[in-house]
C-alpha cells in the first residue's frame, strides 16, 4: 500500500500548467470531499519541495465555493455564472485551454478528453436504493462516459477496479488510490463531547459517521441495539437520521440514538472512548470511518461486504452485513471475552498506519507525470 517515490531528473523544459475541478470547494465535507481536499493539500506540499516538478496547478472553482484551503503554490480561482453540474459541463472546460483537468470527486465534465478522474465507487449501478431517481438517472449516464473519455480514471480499492469491469468495461487506464486516514492525527480530541451527548462515564458502542444512506445499513445497527439491550451499554450513531427510506429501515428499533452532527474534535473523543466501532454497510467503494476509528485505538467490528475486508485485513472482526444477530455476537466479544479488545486496538492502530494522505498524494502525483508523459498535455 505504500508508495515508492522517486524524483523525476530535470528535463530542462518549461513546466506544463494543470487544472483542479474545484468544485469540491463549494460541496459540503463527506469522504469525497475529503479525499479532494486533503490530496489537494499533499500535491500543493509536494510542488514546493519536489527538484524540478514538471507542472504547475490552479484550481478552478465555481462562484459558490465557500471553503477554504490553505495553499502555498496552488492558485485557487473563481470563475463563471452558473453552480453544480452545469457549471462543470459547461463552463468548466472554457477555462482549462484544452490542458489536463483533475477531477477528485466522482464528476467531470463527460465531453473533455485531457482528464484525469477519480470515480470513488458504483454504488448507483450496484447499490442504487436510495438515491433519488434524477441522481441516478445523472450517474448512470455519467460515468460510463466519463470512463471511456478520461485519460486516467483512479479509484478507492481493487473491489473497484473490479466493478469498473462488471459495469463497463476492463480497461488498463483504471487504477487505483487508497484513501489516508491520518488527517484526525492533528486533531485535538475534545473529551467535553462525552457529557454533551450524555456519555460521560458510560460504555457505548458507536457506529455512524457519514451520510444517512440505504446503504450505510444503521437499520442492523439498531437490531443489535435491540438484541443486547439487557447490556449495560449504549448505542450510539454519530450523525442524523434522513429520508423516507432509511427512517423506515431505522424503525425496528428505539435501543440506539442518534447524535447530531459531530466536528472532528468531538467524533475523535467518540471513537477514543467507545468499546467498539460497528461499521454494518452493505457497500463500499474505501470505507473510511472504520480506518478512522482504529487510528484511534477503537475496535472495529465491520460488515463482510466488499470492499470492507479488503481495506480492513485482520484489524477487524467481521460479520454479515444483513445478519444483526452475527454482529451482536461480534459486539460481545469486545464487551467481554479477554483480550480481545485490546488485541485489535493494536491490530488497528498499526494497520491504520499504512494509509496515509502524504502516500495518497505521492501516487496521485505519480499518475500526473505518467498521464502527462503518455498522453502529452498543453503547456
Amino acid at each position: 500500500m505504500r508508495v515508492r517515490f522517486t524524483k523525476p531528473e530535470s528535463t530542462g523544459t518549461k513546466k506544463k500548467k494543470i487544472y483542479i475541478n474545484g468544485r469540491f470547494l463549494s460541496q459540503a465535507t463527506s469522504g469525497v470531499q475529503r479525499f479532494a481536499t486533503e490530496v489537494t493539500k499533499g500535491l500543493d506540499d509536494m510542488i514546493g519541495k519536489v527538484k524540478d516538478c514538471p507542472f504547475e496547478a490552479v484550481i478552478i472553482a465555481p462562484k459558490d465555493a465557500n471553503h477554504n484551503i490553505a495553499l502555498n503554490h496552488i492558485q485557487v480561482i473563481r470563475k463563471g455564472w452558473t453552480t453544480g453540474h452545469a457549471w462543470e459541463q459547461f463552463e468548466l472546460p472554457r477555462y482549462t485551454g484544452g490542458n489536463l483537468l483533475l477531477n477528485f470527486g466522482n464528476t467531470g465534465p463527460i465531453l473533455y478528453r485531457n482528464q484525469l478522474v477519480v470515480i470513488h465507487d458504483l454504488a448507483t449501478f450496484a447499490a442504487p436504493k436510495g438515491f433519488s431517481v434524477p441522481f441516478l438517472t445523472w450517474y448512470r449516464v455519467m460515468l460510463p462516459l466519463l470512463h471511456m473519455v478520461s485519460r486516467r480514471v483512479l479509484t478507492m480499492s481493487e473491489f473497484s477496479k473490479g466493478e469498473m469491469s462488471r459495469f463497463f468495461w476492463a480497461s488498463e487506464k483504471v487504477h487505483v488510490i487508497y484513501n489516508g486516514i491520518d488527517h484526525l492525527d492533528s486533531v485535538i480530541s475534545d473529551t467535553a463531547a462525552l457529557a454533551k451527548f450524555g456519555l460521560k462515564d458510560k460504555k457505548y458502542v458507536l457506529s455512524g459517521v457519514g451520510t444517512a444512506h440505504p446503504n450505510k445499513n444503521y437499520g442492523t445497527f439498531m437490531k443489535v441495539a435491540e438484541i443486547l439491550k439487557d447490556e449495560d451499554v449504549e448505542f450510539v450513531i454519530a450523525g442524523y437520521p434522513g429520508g423516507k427510506a432509511f427512517a423506515k429501515e431505522t424503525s425496528a428499533s428505539d435501543s440506539a440514538r442518534f447524535l447530531g452532527r459531530t466536528t472532528d474534535e468531538e467524533l475523535k473523543a467518540l471513537y477514543e472512548n467507545a468499546a467498539c466501532f460497528v461499521f454494518p454497510s452493505k457497500y463500499e467503494g474505501f470505507g473510511i470511518p472504520p480506518l478512522e476509528a482504529m487510528a484511534c485505538g477503537c475496535p472495529v467490528v465491520a460488515s463482510s461486504a466488499p470492499s470492507i475486508p479488503e481495506i480492513c485485513g485482520d484489524a477487524a472482526l467481521y460479520a454479515n452485513s444483513e445478519r444483526a444477530s452475527e454482529f451482536a455476537n461480534q459486539v460481545l466479544k469486545c464487551l467481554h471475552t479477554p483480550g480481545v479488545r485490546d488485541k485489535l486496538a493494536d491490530r488497528g492502530r498499526l494497520h491504520s498506519k499504512y494509509f496515509s494522505w502524504r502516500n495518497s498524494a505521492r501516487c496521485m502525483y505519480l499518475h500526473i507525470n505518467q498521464t502527462l508523459i503518455l498522453n502529452g498535455s498543453k503547456s
